[in-house]
């Protein structure tokens, strides 16, 4: 009980950093293509936020929020997305089905990082 909360906190406590990798864990243990496919598109972020450089000019530059976002979305979204799963990782009969208000939670996911893009789009390329 305790190691699935522990596991769970893991983008939390390392601000994001570890996030692919208990995702990677999560899908290993759970051999599920959609778990790999969380794990890639965090570590797509993570590169993101590695890559992109961060301005020196004289205040924020328009794409300084591309980097605040992966890291932003891999810390709190990573842990938010963690906990959610947390009792399918970790479930002792792998055919437990989730609950309806965790699928209802996944669409709401895709919605908010779809806001989220649209938002950071719109910042950085105002429409005429």
């Amino acid at each position: 009980m305790w190691g699935s909360w522990v596991w769970a906190a893991i983008p939390l406590l390392s601000c994001g950093y570890d996030t692919p990798w208990a995702f990677v864990y999560a899908a290993v243990t759970r051999r599920s293509l959609g778990l790999g496919l969380w794990a890639l598109a965090y570590l797509g972020l993570g590169a993101i936020f590695l890559v992109m450089p961060f301005t020196d000019d004289d205040g924020l530059n328009k794409l300084d929020i591309i980097p605040m976002l992966a890291l932003i979305s891999l810390w709190f979204g990573g842990t938010c997305h963690a906990v959610l799963v947390r009792e399918q990782v970790f479930a002792r009969d792998p055919s437990v089905e989730r609950p309806r208000w965790q699928k209802v939670a996944g669409g709401a996911a895709l919605v908010l990082v779809s806001l989220v893009a649209a938002a950071g789009y719109v910042w950085l390329e105002p429409p005429a």
